[in-house]
């Protein structure tokens, strides 16, 4: 018996429940009845979707008696409608798969019908419904994500703000967040009663000056976007009382953002998120505003509005937070001795071990008030003090040398140091300054960029360890020749060519690494052994040689220098060679 128009409809929307068990009652009534073409698509979109074998079965069953044959491309091919293996479509591919599954079906395949029956059974493919759907169907949709005055949609890889959002214009809160957008257009001027906007997570390069005129906004979310500056016309929003510009554009390290000066007339300000406080350099805090404090968050507690002026957010921020936060602009901008003192204490300095440690702490100025600690380990690791700013493709610009001295000035008097470390640094000159610190007896320098160590270096007569790892030295100044008390040297991952042998002077020495690049020139038959001058180490205890191995250095040969290397180095040294 033939169905009406209204049984197929009622069994369409039985087909694409949410419920399988609807699923399965629809195909008990179509159970020896002529099906109907047109419900080719929802028959193609449980075959497709649905993680049931025996419902897939049926499904396909029933579509071969609508001569879909088993070999037809819609049925065989692998184009993404559904997550599969924890693997997520995102909106924009299940709309461009849609469109793709029309075509291939010669248009048989209703894309609009598919995308609904999507979204009501899998609450995918929104997007290409509002790009297809008739206004006022659109409409209905809309209202489904407007809850109390507030629409949200997220996660839908939108380009652009929706037509049909324009419909509603008495909209209190808009949450677009998590998409692609670029632009927010004028047309959003009609939100008049427009309380919360958050547009965070999208691909927004600036604001237009229209949401000056949103004069009951409250809360604005604008981070992680593409801003390539600070959108002034959020210093003209007088009714803010939220606002989160963590992330405005993904920074490189020196990079920064300028605030303007009309920020701090924001005279309702009662919450504030500038930066992530777990990532980052500055103790953990990424460091994101040229002249304004960096601070995760910061909240009104009494409900009065929060002083905006940056000294006043930088003190706040720092007693209230803790950690790091503040601590750069502090450094930098403020005259108060006593609170720079406490920093010190609280955040970086040790006096039982008398160790000032500031490692992974993005700073551009070091205060006078060290100068009033004693200090005996100095951890400068990882700080990035040999950059001066990022030039795009341009690339790093490092610090001149007389830029790196005046960095470090205030350290130039540390006359009572024992052990420093200056690794991790992108220096590509060695700072000289560090040539004065004459009691030393332990320094790091390694993974830098450096090529060359100054003569200057032989001044350090108290230092028994020294590691330069993983720079581009290609030779040794013959002043490392003085440093006598030097008792572990470490040479891995540079430019030698050949063994250093001013490294025989070095009666002392205990350790030794070095890597040692290999000669691929085919013609070259002098192959290179260990130097007599390692004979002088009567101390040593311990060498490793790591080779890249020239053309021509067989087995044999690796065999051979070993065996020369064990009868330089004193009994019961341990030899490691690697590879």
């Amino acid at each position: 018996m033939k169905l009406s128009q209204e049984e197929i409809e009622n069994l369409s929307s039985l087909l694409l429940s949410a419920d399988d068990a609807n699923t399965k009652l629809g195909f008990a009534i179509l159970n020896g009845r002529a099906i109907p073409s047109s419900l080719l698509t929802e028959l193609f979109v449980v075959y497709k979707m649905t993680p049931q074998k025996e419902l897939r079965e049926e499904a396909l069953d029933l579509l071969q008696k609508l001569h879909v044959k088993p070999n037809d491309p819609i049925l065989t091919s692998d184009i993404r409608l559904s997550s599969k293996k924890n693997v997520h479509p995102t909106e924009q591919t299940i709309k461009k798969n849609i469109s793709r599954y029309v075509q291939m079906s010669s248009g048989k395949l209703d894309g609009l019908k598919l995308a609904l029956a999507m979204y009501n059974k899998y609450g995918t493919g929104l997007n290409y419904l509002l790009d297809n759907l008739p206004m006022d169907l659109q409409k209905k949709l809309a209202e489904r994500f407007i809850v109390n005055g507030h629409f949200s949609l997220q996660n839908c890889t939108l380009t652009k703000v929706p037509e049909v959002l324009y419909q509603f214009e008495n909209l209190k809160g808009i949450d677009l967040s998590n998409n692609k957008l670029k632009t927010l257009p004028r047309k959003m001027k009609v939100f008049k009663e427009l309380e919360v906007l958050n547009v965070s997570s999208n691909r927004l390069t600036k604001l237009g000056t229209y949401l000056k005129e949103f004069t009951k906004l409250r809360e604005l979310n604008i981070s992680s976007n593409n801003f390539k500056e600070f959108p002034s016309v959020v210093c003209e929003i007088q009714s803010l009382e939220s606002l989160n510009i963590y992330k405005l554009r993904l920074l490189y390290v020196t990079e920064r953002i300028t605030i303007p000066d009309a920020f701090k007339n924001l005279k309702n300000m009662r919450h504030l998120t500038f930066c992530e406080g777990t990532y980052g350099y500055s103790q953990g805090l990424a460091v994101h505003f040229s002249n304004y404090p960096n601070f995760s968050s910061i909240s009104s507690k009494d409900g009065t509005p929060i002083d905006l002026l940056p000294h006043c957010m930088a003190e706040r921020v720092y007693r209230e937070n803790g950690k790091s936060e503040g601590v750069l602009f502090l450094f930098e901008q403020s005259d108060n001795t006593v609170l720079k003192k406490q920093i010190i204490e609280e955040q970086f300095y040790d006096p039982v071990e008398k160790k000032l440690d500031f490692k992974s702490t993005l700073l551009t100025k070091f205060p006078q008030e060290l100068l009033d600690y004693e200090v005996e380990i100095l951890n400068l690791s990882d700080c990035y003090l040999g950059i001066k700013e990022y030039q795009g493709r341009k690339g790093w610009v490092r610090h001149k040398e007389e830029e790196m001295n005046q960095l470090l000035s205030v350290f130039s008097h540390f006359d009572t140091l024992q052990k420093v470390d200056l690794s991790k640094n992108n220096w590509s000159d060695f700072p000289k300054i560090v040539c004065n610190w004459t009691s030393v007896r332990s320094l790091d320098i390694s993974q830098n960029k450096m090529e060359a160590i100054p003569d200057q270096i032989g001044q350090l007569s108290h230092l028994e360890i020294l590691n330069l790892e993983r720079n581009r030295l290609e030779e040794l100044p013959t002043s490392i020749g003085n440093l006598e008390a030097l008792k572990r040297l470490y040479l891995r991952s540079n430019h030698f060519r050949s063994f250093p042998k001013i490294i025989g002077q070095l009666t002392n020495l205990e350790e030794l690494e070095i890597s040692l690049l290999g000669n691929n020139n085919p013609n070259n038959k002098g192959l290179e052994m260990p130097p007599e001058c390692l004979s002088n180490l009567k101390k040593l205890q311990r060498i490793v040689i790591q080779r890249r191995y020239s053309i021509g250095e067989g087995a044999a040969f690796k065999k051979e220098y070993k065996s020369v290397l064990q009868q330089l180095v004193p009994p019961g040294c341990e030899v490691v060679l690697e590879t």
